[in-house]
């Protein structure tokens, strides 16, 4: 038995507009986007409590798998479309569709990172930091606690799965740390405890803009003036470092590239996880360097590569031949 997007959505999609036939386009629209909305969450919070093993079968695993993503598909489409067959665009429909957007967004985002999520993803293959990203962080920096230190235990470092995997010792560590880790939770070295669901879906609070990385713009850009104010740079590093508590032994007299380098450092360890580090290696132009737990890593051998920014087109997607062709939206000049 197997679902497949586009049959769910036609079949959700149906329904309701049966449900809503005599409405007005835009109530319809509207009372698509409540109960697609409600039903979603209610499914997915269900989902998430009944621990039930039914929940394991490949044939409810597969429909819950694909309905979610339906039934917002299908919302997406009602809100465009000013007909039941979606020839027209609605005029401004893209204000509706944008808080779908946001919180399918936010939701993906906290199911994918919160280490107390459900999900199996996260179960299964945590998020992890960098291991040498995280030994390079000094030991007196608080935020070395946001991620799980394998200390003496012992855990997997070879193969092409399973790197990182923590043995029973640092299972039990880890549980006894963080007790609201989910039960069926595979314990890496290095997983990230930074993110944390606090609620039934994927609901967390996160911060898309932070006091902290405009400290970290501003520092750099300091130092890209004509003169550079190098010591302006520093001394915001000191308050957002020092200061704040992060490391209160903090102390920086760097300068020229190696300040530079100091607030590339420092914008991975405060920004990790929040979507800025590959913009940040494009934007300067920095190879990409991953290593296996045998050259220093934590990477596994498949994943264990580098990256040059001149590689896959300057990492820019390229417009489709097609869409370039007949889309007329599209400046040809």
């Amino acid at each position: 038995m197997c679902f497949s997007h586009t049959h769910l959505t036609d079949a959700v999609f149906s329904g309701i507009l049966s449900v809503s036939q005599g409405r007005r386009a835009e109530n319809t629209r509207l009372f698509s986007f409540i109960l697609y909305l409600v039903g979603g969450h209610f499914m997915a919070t269900m989902k998430d409590i009944i621990q039930s093993p039914v929940f394991e079968l490949p044939a409810v695993k597969t429909a819950s798998s694909y309905l979610l993503p339906a039934l917002f598909g299908s919302m997406a489409l009602g809100l465009f479309a000013s007909s039941a067959s979606g020839s027209k665009v609605v005029k401004g429909g893209i204000k509706g569709v944008l808080p779908v957007l946001i919180i399918m967004t936010v939701l993906s985002l906290a199911a994918r990172l919160a280490y107390n999520s459900s999900s199996t993803l996260v179960c299964t293959y945590p998020a992890c930091i960098n291991r040498e990203l995280y030994d390079a962080l000094p030991e007196s920096d608080i935020r070395r606690g946001l991620f799980l230190d394998p200390l003496e235990y012992t855990y997997n470092t070879g193969g092409i799965t399973n790197n990182g995997l923590g043995g029973s010792a640092l299972t039990s560590y880890a549980q006894g740390v963080y007790p609201d880790l989910n039960t069926s939770a595979k314990i890496y070295a290095y997983m990230s405890f930074k993110f944390k669901c606090i609620d039934k879906v994927g609901a967390m609070p996160f911060n898309l803009f932070r006091s902290s990385e405009m400290y970290l713009i501003e520092a750099e850009a300091n130092c890209h003036l004509t003169p550079p104010k190098e010591a302006e740079a520093r001394q915001l590093l000191k308050e957002l470092i020092r200061d704040s508590g992060r490391d209160p032994q903090y102390t920086c007299d760097k300068s020229g590239q190696a300040l530079l380098d100091e607030i590339k450092f420092y914008r991975r360890i405060e920004l990790w996880g929040e979507g800025f580090s590959w913009f940040d290696f494009k934007r300067r132009k920095d190879t990409i360097v991953r290593h296996t737990f045998e050259d220093g890593g934590n990477y596994m051998t498949n994943a264990a590569v580098t990256i040059n920014p001149e590689d896959a087109n300057n990492w820019m997607w390229v417009i489709p031949a097609k869409e370039y062709e007949y889309n007329n939206a599209i400046n040809k000049q």
